[in-house]
């Protein structure tokens, strides 16, 4: 992703990391990381609460590798789950959320079967949401649940939507009860 689509991208993010500071109990029970797969996977902010750091901007930087960020968001996730349950700490089914404009760039049953598996015994929840014109056969073909197709450059109401969606997870307090998730209003009609 490059050009205009980045630079909303990069908006959205700084507007939706300051969505969740400003708000007392969810910046401190909400933990973000941020995984660029874009000319190799790097991650960009490790799990941390967004009242400890700032987010950088993202860069456009070689051809995508979504699968990989796939992978490498699902080892964070489990450190960090073996971390809580090591520590006797109750938290919510981690959410992966991931933004792309690219198809899948490897073969993807290794972690279709990852995803799908960790989404079945219910470790985690994996979201997708395709930017332009993406075909979402891809994407279909690694996740459980339905990829969403971002409308234009609506990243502002995306992470708008994500932020509500988080801070009512963060004020839940029964764990493994499922979260209503606010109306979607940034997704492409078909």
């Amino acid at each position: 992703m490059a050009g205009p689509r980045l630079q909303h991208l990069n908006a959205a993010l700084k507007a939706f990391w300051s969505q969740l500071a400003r708000d007392q109990l969810a910046a401190r029970r909400i933990e973000l990381a941020v995984v660029a797969f874009g000319g190799g996977v790097q991650v960009i902010r490790e799990l941390t609460t967004v009242d400890k750091v700032d987010l950088p901007t993202l860069r456009a930087s070689g051809p995508p590798c979504l699968v990989g960020g796939l992978e490498k968001a699902v080892a964070l996730v489990e450190t960090r789950c073996g971390v809580y349950k090591d520590c006797g700490i109750p938290y919510h089914r981690p959410w992966i959320f991931t933004v792309t404009a690219s198809p899948p760039d490897r073969d993807v049953e290794r972690v279709s079967r990852l995803l799908r598996t960790k989404e079945d015994s219910k470790h985690l929840a994996c979201f997708a949401v395709a930017v332009a014109d993406l075909d979402l056969t891809g994407l279909r073909a690694i996740l459980k649940r339905e990829p969403l197709q971002l409308e234009g450059l609506e990243f502002q109401k995306l992470f708008s939507w994500l932020s509500a969606s988080l801070r009512t997870a963060a004020y839940a307090e029964i764990f493994d009860a499922p979260v209503p998730l606010p109306t979607i209003d940034w997704q492409k009609k078909r």
